[in-house]
């Protein structure tokens, strides 16, 4: 059953107005050799071999038809499509040049989109037995700039990237604070955080 959060946002203005906001307690991520046992769980008689086959294709066809401009929609999950952005050194300009050589050179992809369908989200929804999980209290100035990156390493660890929104669940800053500080860490090449997508395919992830 998934649970949800009571979370007290910190009073930045020092108003003395106690706010609160809602957000989902995350379980564990499910990695692609469990995701595949669960798949052969729910379609009888479908071996786990088959199902990786049918995956791996998926992955491989999705690529090379995003790589080629096209959008994808899959029934029942949604549609995916690519977002263009500065190569790293490149971002100042890269958008103003006249020169088409220059530009190719400069620009490249730098995230997939996601847009869920409307009955992926219903049918989520539907299933989605809500329980509370408590209330939380995370104040910004009970924390620290270096253990709120230690956050962030957290969040990696666990799923492999994460989101502003995620940041700002954990820590409780601000989505402006949050977006901030996010950028002062890409920025900073100690922080072992880089950037990764546009709008809303942004995700931070750590640094290869």
């Amino acid at each position: 059953m998934a649970k949800y959060i009571k979370q007290q946002l910190p009073d930045l203005h020092k108003t003395g107005e106690v706010k609160y906001y809602y957000r989902l307690e995350r379980n564990r991520n499910i990695a692609f050799p469990e995701l595949v046992e669960l798949m052969t769980q729910n379609c009888v008689g479908v071996q786990a071999g088959e199902v990786k086959k049918v995956m791996t294709g998926f992955v491989d066809t999705l690529t090379q038809y995003l790589s080629l401009g096209y959008s994808v929609s899959v029934d029942d999950l949604g549609t995916f499509s690519l977002t263009l952005g500065a190569k790293k050194g490149k971002e100042e300009g890269a958008f103003q040049n006249t020169d088409a050589a220059q530009n190719t050179k400069s620009i490249h992809v730098d995230g997939i989109n996601f847009r869920a369908a409307k009955n992926l989200l219903q049918n989520v929804d539907d299933r989605c037995n809500l329980e509370f999980g408590g209330v939380q209290d995370v104040r910004k100035e009970e924390t620290t700039k270096e253990q709120r990156l230690a956050v962030a390493h957290q969040l990696i660890e666990q799923y492999g990237f994460f989101r502003v929104r995620d940041y700002v669940g954990n820590t409780g800053l601000s989505t402006t604070a949050a977006s901030l500080e996010l950028r002062e860490m890409v920025n900073d090449p100690k922080s072992g955080i880089v950037r990764e997508g546009r709008g809303p395919g942004l995700v931070y992830t750590k640094k290869k």
